[in-house]
């Protein structure tokens, strides 16, 4: 019970945040140039919410039950969203996604990518995380998979602003770091709290 207590106000506290962070770095892409939103200020607090506090539930993952398993789950998953999504486009993207924040996306492309993140969360749910049911694993699949189209489009949507065509040089040829984990940054709080939910 009090776990559950917890996963509800954790939710209510996190969902809204991402959902504002999208909202936010969207506005960001749309009006670009001088704005409120690019003072000190709020780039500061872009910066802890963004990055450290979404990517820190990580922590609080693999710290539960069966913790290194859900890493791999939510990996796993969010890559062949990613793999799906390229191909899929590729072959057969005609409508765009979202052409102010990335020309390439389709929604034919985001739709294979979920496709493929739920059947790959199903495939784990026999391999990994076996005490999930197949409704919940395709649940997860597809909540993975739709937060970390969200979170590339926001990384997207934030170097439009600047102007930036990477978001660093760490990696050559990836567009930065951030374009490694952006998917990951939405997608880590939302697993989080959907685990503890039906767990």
């Amino acid at each position: 019970m009090e776990c559950a207590v917890r996963a509800r106000l954790g939710a209510v506290m996190t969902v809204p945040t991402v959902l504002t962070m999208a909202v936010l770095l969207s506005i960001l892409a749309r009006y670009p140039g001088k704005s409120v939103f690019i003072v000190p200020p709020f780039l500061y607090l872009l910066g802890v919410l963004y990055i450290s506090l979404f990517l820190s539930y990580l922590i609080l993952l693999y710290n539960g039950p069966t913790g290194r398993e859900w890493i791999f789950f939510v990996l796993i998953v969010l890559w062949c969203n990613d793999s799906g999504a390229y191909a899929f486009g590729r072959t057969l993207g005609r409508r765009k996604l979202s052409p102010l924040v990335s020309p390439n996306k389709t929604v034919e492309g985001a739709a294979g990518g979920a496709g493929c993140g739920i059947g790959a969360a199903l495939a784990l749910k026999m391999l990994l995380v076996t005490d999930l049911s197949f409704t919940q694993a395709a649940a997860m699949g597809l909540v993975i998979s739709l937060s970390g189209q969200a979170g590339d489009l926001c990384e997207s949507a934030l170097k439009r602003h600047f102007g930036c065509k990477d978001s660093g040089s760490m990696l050559p040829g990836h567009g930065g770091m951030l374009d490694r984990i952006d998917s990951l940054l939405f997608a880590a709080p939302l697993a989080y709290y959907c685990k503890l939910m039906i767990a």
